[in-house]
């Protein structure tokens, strides 16, 4: 305690110079002690202190949720096409397209994805895709009953005037008219589509590239991608609602693009009768179980075998 030679008398002062002097200094920095934490009070000092705590446990959560969104779309063999940044974005959950932030809203994570194999993971993915485009159509629906229209217009000429090639322009626009006569759509204002109509076309644009030659079917796959994403923009315009959804849906889309792709090169390297065992063992049962024996499984077959090429296989579904 140092409090005795903090309050000598001028006599002790006299008496004890050196000590007296020690005084001085501790009594000082007991004051400047107390100063300092009155003024860290009155500005708010223990707050600040913990806002920055929190800030950095924050910043540490954000990181860490980058890195396993990262791995995730390793995991999934995703391209850096199918993750689309739009407008300035300052980390991955703000990109326009990413596929492993749909895969972590669908509630699957790294290590589930880690310990299954390609065609496993690109059956919870497709489920997962299938279940937000279901969601997805129910708001569109109300949208389209509630008398919405959707302008898809401008996304069709901003895509047809960034294509340089006429040829290409011409038999894009081709095939585009097709595709509007088989939806139903051909004579309809391209400014007073339904929302589901729009999406109908978005859909539809799945198998553009289709049929065409190996040198012209990327460019194709290119002006597809253009106009589903125009479409999109149009469709959140006219139904803000159907944002949140949209985006779900176009991340899980992007994310089954790959894992089909990983799935096909799996299956390639794997022999076929291997196969086919693996997948009636492990796969076709949790199929039936899912599609109650109905059409559904029979479309989880037919997508099987187009990456297993049928195999001498018979479909568990009646």
């Amino acid at each position: 305690m140092t409090s005795p030679i903090e309050h000598y008398t001028q006599e002790g002062r006299a008496e004890h110079p050196v000590l007296s002097r020690l005084g001085d200094v501790t009594k000082g920095t007991k004051e400047f002690a107390g100063l300092a934490g009155t003024a860290l009070s009155l500005t708010g000092g223990e707050g600040i202190a913990g806002a920055a705590a929190g800030e950095v446990a924050a910043g540490k959560a954000a990181a860490k949720a980058e890195t396993s969104l990262q791995k995730i779309n390793k995991i999934l063999g995703v391209t850096k096409e199918e993750v689309v940044p739009g407008k300035v974005p300052a980390s991955l959950s703000e990109f326009a397209n990413n596929p492993a932030r749909g895969v972590v809203k669908s509630g699957i994570d790294a290590k589930q994805l880690a310990k299954a194999n390609p065609l496993e993971r690109n059956i919870s993915i497709m489920a997962a895709r299938d279940a937000a485009g279901k969601a997805l159509d129910e708001v569109l629906t109300k949208a389209t009953q509630e008398g919405k229209t959707v302008n898809i217009q401008g996304a069709i000429n901003k895509t047809f005037k960034e294509i340089a090639d006429p040829k290409l322009a011409d038999k894009a626009a081709e095939k585009l008219h097709l595709l509007f006569e088989k939806a139903g759509l051909a004579t309809k204002p391209l400014s007073q589509f339904t929302p589901m109509e729009a999406r109908t076309v978005q859909r539809a644009l799945d198998e553009f590239a289709n049929f065409s030659g190996a040198e012209e079917a990327q460019s194709f796959k290119d002006i597809a991608t253009q106009l589903r994403r125009g479409i999109s923009e149009a469709t959140r315009k006219s139904v803000p609602e159907s944002a949140a959804f949209d985006q779900h849906y176009g991340d899980l889309a992007n994310a089954s693009s790959a894992t089909q792709r990983a799935a096909s090169e799996w299956a390639s390297e794997v022999p076929e009768a291997k196969m086919w065992k693996f997948f009636k063992k492990n796969i076709a049962p949790a199929l039936v179980k899912s599609a109650g024996m109905g059409a559904g499984g029979l479309l989880g077959w037919k997508a099987a075998e187009s990456i297993f090429g049928k195999g001498g296989g018979q479909s568990p579904v009646p």
